[in-house]
């Protein structure tokens, strides 16, 4: 299952391969464009998926825990050996879901604007001229939320800046475990009008694996 944007066309001239010198080293392509996508955006920190549990669904598509057997790679496999795969049957892999393809082609719009965000840092220095990740704002200043640790996501904090970034502190410990093995991944702030912060997040522990929704009045 693939992921592919636009191919040779306006959206991979205008708004990659002529954004500075990175950009146009973004090549045209033959094949196809990008066709891994669902390998990273399964690890890609928007708070949309746990890359432990396949089946959520997310930018990397949904896949199944139930394995299958048959499944077969790009047709290039079977030109080059006609029983490269073949050979090595029966063998089986977690493939996609019964929806397939559109368990990740429903994000294509949200994850090309954000390849095409991420082009826009490459040619400015001045941080409001390009779109960024949502950070939660409260009467100006800044919230961030983050693992806060050289190793591990066993902990994690409620940070505060008073000025855009430069400095922030720890205002509030939100998660902490002794066990190094536990993890408090993937947060996603948002501010409402009310003055509350609304903060989701992955928590794996040996006994549980969920989303966490945690409603913080600041």
């Amino acid at each position: 299952m693939a992921g592919n944007p636009p191919k040779n066309g306006d959206y991979q001239r205008n708004d990659i391969q002529n954004h500075g010198p990175l950009g146009a080293f973004y090549p045209d392509t033959k094949w196809a464009t990008e066709g891994d996508s669902p390998a990273f955006m399964h690890i890609y920190p928007n708070g949309l998926n746990d890359p432990e549990q396949i089946d959520q669904g997310g930018w990397g598509g949904r896949f199944s825990f139930e394995k299958q057997v048959g499944i077969r790679s790009m047709s290039g496999v079977s030109k080059i050996n006609k029983n490269g795969e073949t050979m090595y049957d029966p063998y089986s892999m977690y493939g996609n879901t019964k929806e397939g393809v559109a368990a990740i082609k429903r994000w294509n719009k949200g994850y090309n604007n954000d390849f095409e965000a991420r082009m826009d840092w490459s040619i400015t220095n001045d941080y409001k001229n390009a779109n960024h990740q949502p950070m939660a704002v409260l009467n100006g200043e800044w919230l961030m939320v983050n693992n806060n640790l050289e190793k591990g996501r066993n902990e994690l904090h409620l940070n505060h800046s008073k000025d855009e970034g430069k400095t922030w502190r720890t205002i509030m410990e939100i998660e902490k475990s002794d066990n190094p093995e536990d993890s408090f991944s993937y947060p996603t702030l948002i501010s409402s009008k009310n003055d509350e912060i609304h903060l989701s997040y992955s928590l794996r522990k040996q006994t549980k694996k969920t989303i966490v929704h945690v409603v913080i009045q600041l």
